[in-house]
């Protein structure tokens, strides 16, 4: 017969029972991962020092580089179990205040750049509005011919729209799909053309 064995949890304190002989530390494997995680109040007080080493701090006008690790041109540090952006931390650690949901945006257009006197805090809206306003906006998000999956240039758009030959008969021409020229005629497309 199997002896049962009282514990207590290490974290919550509750005393729990197991058939194991194997010493349990804790009650379940919430109590396990809360143990382990560093309150993020105490992460950050150690993130300051951590984070300076890893900046290329120049004069106060220039961009202080991220020399750290990298992750799509952005600069990277973990902060307890959280990976976040080395502009996001000048920023909070400059100020003393969490961005919470707003973002951390470069006056400089340089992604890497953690000089506080270059970040500032805005939102999605004023983050899209600056990199449309600075040419800064790439891939899918640009319309037209100036996305790069592109295939058709605006005049092309056009004299698909004032065609009177079938979308089968063009698809040829163009190099799309049928189906694609329809959206193109409906304006489902292109939309932004006039």
């Amino acid at each position: 017969m199997r002896q049962v064995l009282n514990w207590q949890c290490s974290h919550c304190g509750l005393h729990f029972t197991t058939w194991s002989k194997r010493e349990r530390k804790f009650c379940s494997i919430s109590c396990r991962s809360n143990s382990r995680k560093i309150s993020q109040n105490e992460a950050w007080g150690k993130v300051s020092e951590k984070f300076w080493d890893r900046v290329d701090v120049r004069l106060p006008d220039d961009c202080w580089l991220w020399t750290g690790s990298k992750s799509h041109g952005y600069g990277n540090m973990r902060v307890g179990y959280e990976t976040v952006r080395a502009h996001r931390i000048a920023w909070e650690l400059h100020n003393r205040e969490k961005l919470g949901d707003r973002m951390a945006c470069h006056k400089c257009d340089v992604p890497l750049c953690c000089n506080p006197g270059h970040i500032y805090a805005g939102d999605i809206l004023t983050n899209s509005r600056d990199m449309d306003d600075r040419g800064r906006r790439t891939g899918a998000a640009l319309k037209g011919e100036s996305s790069s999956g592109a295939i058709l240039k605006e005049e092309d758009v056009r004299d698909i729209r004032h065609s009177t030959q079938l979308p089968e008969e063009l698809e040829a021409r163009y190099g799309i799909s049928a189906r694609q020229i329809k959206n193109i005629i409906k304006r489902r497309a292109w939309r932004h053309l006039v």
